[in-house]
């Protein structure tokens, strides 16, 4: 799944570049990183477990104001809970 820096995915994380008002946006990271998280909750229920799940990540955000260090680190710890095998960084 690609969450990396520039992909959609990634475009929901990032305050700068997600302006929206509801559930998926905001000031709250929770809200700005509920897509990712329930494409791979939904990935990992049609698949089941036995089926790899791996999720690129930003570990550096290359957009003036981007993701946070805890951010980063936060969304890689809810990602593995709702069902992430891998995580490879970029």
């Amino acid at each position: 799944i690609m969450g990396s820096e520039g992909y959609l995915i990634n475009q929901f994380l990032v305050s700068k570049t997600n302006q929206r008002t509801d559930e998926y946006g905001g000031d709250s990271f929770a809200n700005r990183m509920r897509l990712a998280v329930e494409i791979v909750t939904e990935t990992r229920k049609a698949c089941g477990l036995d089926f790899i799940i791996i999720f690129r990540l930003s570990m550096l955000d290359l957009v003036k104001d981007g993701s946070s260090w805890e951010e980063i680190k936060t969304l890689a710890q809810v990602l593995e809970n709702a069902g992430v095998t891998i995580i490879n960084t970029g």
